[in-house]
């Protein structure tokens, strides 16, 4: 097991030595000096490891504590699937006119809420305290994970937009496995402890290592907000003559119409 550590160690050094040694390396070391990227890489990652998390453990919840069928338990998730739906449009809209900090901020706002909310009300027999949660978990994700991947791509240079991009969606996936295995460990260890819920309003002991963990969720929004902080709006880089003859043909074909 210690072994596992000290050897992505070195292989994370060895990467980090070819990209500063060859000339053109596949992850340039200047990427992550751009602080909006950076932030955003992290925030995206924090951000997907609280969605996924509360997606796996509402689903857990409602088969475990409320007693549904797995097939009937899959169905609270439908509040997720529309609010990606019905929001992703809007803001892609607001963040032109809005800008990211100002979304972001307010959808790790709402993930955090949410997360307190499922900590609190999900103790009973109702499933809507779950569907009411995870639709606003969901939504808050989006008002944060659409802007932000606008704002990485208008803050890289043209040459590391892809490699950027891609790195970025790396930290969700590895957010999305990071979230429902670090959380699950501590909701075994809450039940094997048989202890009461640490969130004074959640007055079920049914239930309480899943209020734990959607307690825990919430002090990683709360985290992730310190983060989000340090973004600024990227700068609008103007298409330039470079720009021009760089492009693919046809590519600004149609730029101004409309």
């Amino acid at each position: 097991m210690l072994g596992q550590p000290r050897g992505g160690g070195r292989r994370a050094r060895a990467l980090r030595q070819a990209n500063v040694r060859v000339p053109q390396p596949f992850v340039p070391p200047a990427l992550f000096t751009n602080r909006v990227y950076r932030v955003a890489v992290v925030v995206a990652f924090l951000a997907m490891l609280v969605n996924l998390g509360g997606l796996v453990f509402v689903s857990l919840l409602v088969v475990d504590v409320n007693g549904l069928s797995p097939g009937a338990g899959a169905l609270v998730m439908i509040p997720a699937g529309v609010a990606v739906a019905l929001f992703s449009p809007l803001i892609g809209r607001m963040a032109d006119r809005v800008g990211t900090r100002p979304l972001v901020l307010t959808g790790l706002a709402v993930m955090g809420l949410f997360s307190l909310f499922l900590a609190t009300f999900t103790g009973g027999d109702s499933v809507l305290p779950a569907a009411t949660g995870i639709l606003g978990l969901s939504a808050g994700f989006i008002f944060v994970l659409t802007p932000i991947i606008s704002a990485a791509a208008g803050a890289l240079p043209a040459d590391q937009v892809g490699v950027g991009l891609g790195i970025l969606q790396g930290a969700q996936f590895l957010g999305a496995g990071t979230g429902p295995a670090l959380f699950g460990v501590l909701v075994t260890a809450r039940q094997q402890s048989g202890s009461d819920a640490l969130n004074p309003w959640f007055t079920s002991h049914e239930g309480a290592a899943f209020s734990d963990a959607f307690l825990a969720m919430a002090v990683v929004v709360l985290l992730t907000l310190v983060v989000a902080f340090r973004m600024r709006s990227p700068v609008r880089r103007p298409v330039g003559e470079e720009a021009l003859r760089t492009a693919p043909a046809g590519a600004w074909r149609g730029a101004g119409d409309g």
